[in-house]
């Protein structure tokens, strides 16, 4: 049976896959976001939105969390709609770290299918750099 999960009441499918994880070592409100996240997606007809929540947990909460959110309006307006939610691609995980700069410094390294890498901030963005060793954080990881 498909996962699913409710936004705005209606029971929103899950897309079977692993989402890319990041290691964080804190956030714009601090140390207290330190931890490792998964980064889903979002979708309908009308566009997609990428968003960032505690590996483990139920993506469809950081959606639920958007209603009424003055800076979250847009992705809400996609998410009470939504198709679905699927893990989100390494282009999309780049859109969001370059659209979050209060948060972005605090990305370390990542995990994208079983490519660990570290995240390095460029001229022209962010990309990604093999990393030789495991981080702490994401050895033997799996995710959900």
């Amino acid at each position: 049976m498909p996962r699913t999960t409710k936004i705005a009441g209606r029971d929103v499918p899950i897309e079977q896959g692993d989402p890319p994880i990041v290691q964080f070592s804190g956030g714009r409100r601090g140390k207290s976001e330190a931890g490792l996240y998964e980064f889903w997606t979002v979708f309908n007809r009308s566009g997609h939105c990428t968003a960032r929540w505690p590996v483990g947990g139920d993506p469809g909460d950081r959606f639920r969390r958007m209603e009424g959110s003055k800076a979250d309006a847009t992705c809400w307006l996609i998410a009470a709609a939504a198709d679905g939610i699927r893990p989100a691609t390494e282009a999309e995980l780049i859109s969001w770290l370059s659209s979050k700069p209060g948060d972005s410094p605090f990305a370390e390294s990542c995990r994208i299918g079983s490519k660990t890498m570290k995240i390095v901030k460029t001229a022209e963005g962010f990309s990604f750099e093999q990393d030789d060793h495991e981080p702490q954080g994401l050895s033997g990881l799996t995710s959900a």
